[in-house]
């Protein structure tokens, strides 16, 4: 993961602290499913924002990406590993993950690499 990493948090973003969140619960407190819901929550969200906050978004470790043929067919290989998403959430791939690329993809292999959108391999 690249330590320089940021990210900007808006109102709207599920991460941003919002102090009533918490259910503080009481003797004789009448509970509704939702309480409970939002009691397991919350946690999660501290997790979620620890995680986001102190190590940033990316790869932990693991999930390199190869390629490799089967017979006519080329497939994407993904390695077992460990990311965090851009809302703190850890993933977990426990075993190679294999896909067949589609009919076509030549033509997709064949783009320069940060090509702009609508410009032809080889910048013409």
């Amino acid at each position: 993961m690249n330590a320089t990493t940021t990210t900007a948090l808006t109102t709207t973003d599920p991460l941003v602290f919002q102090p009533g969140k918490r259910v503080n619960f009481s003797a004789g407190m009448v509970l509704r499913a939702t309480d409970f819901i939002q009691s397991q929550d919350y946690p999660l969200d501290k997790l979620n924002q620890h995680n986001l906050m102190a190590h940033g978004y990316g790869i932990a470790r693991g999930l390199a990406v190869s390629t490799k043929v089967d017979g006519t067919t080329l497939k994407i290989v993904v390695a077992p590993g460990l990311g965090i998403d851009r809302l703190g959430r850890v993933f977990e791939l426990g075993q190679e993950l294999c896909a067949d690329l589609p009919p076509g993809w030549e033509r997709m292999a064949a783009c320069q690499p940060h090509q702009p959108l609508g410009e032809k391999a080889g910048g013409v």
